[in-house]
């Protein structure tokens, strides 16, 4: 899955795998992407959000108690992992920065949340 522009919406329901969405390459500098993903997660599933070829300098993940946030070693991925059964809404925003060495990196910005903390009415 590619974040576009239009802050689309996607459902996803990774069967405990990973599952892999990227913010594009092509996002100009000073320009920001953001969609809204609903997941549907098991144990083991991860989420990767990916910089397409662009080093993430930072990440912001909202804490969800079933969630664990890691970034790649090299900057160019941050892994969202479940460690239960969880319906989760996913925002995700990334702005591009450009640095005064004309280097593009992401800000990148997850809010999470939770079905199961939302009134149900029938």
């Amino acid at each position: 899955v590619t974040l576009d522009k239009d802050g689309s919406h996607f459902n996803l329901s990774p069967a405990g795998g990973l599952i892999t969405i990227a913010v594009p390459s092509a996002l100009p500098a000073s320009r920001r992407v953001q969609s809204t993903v609903d997941a549907q997660v098991l144990s083991g599933t991860v989420i990767r959000i990916t910089g397409d070829g662009r080093e993430i300098f930072e990440g912001l993940i909202q804490p969800h108690s079933l969630i664990t946030a890691t970034m790649a070693p090299d900057n160019s991925y941050v892994d969202l992992t479940a460690s239960g059964t969880a319906n989760l809404r996913l925002t995700i925003a990334a702005r591009a920065n450009e640095y005064a060495d004309t280097v593009v990196r992401l800000r990148l910005t997850v809010d999470i949340a939770d079905y199961s903390d939302y009134a149900t009415l029938s």
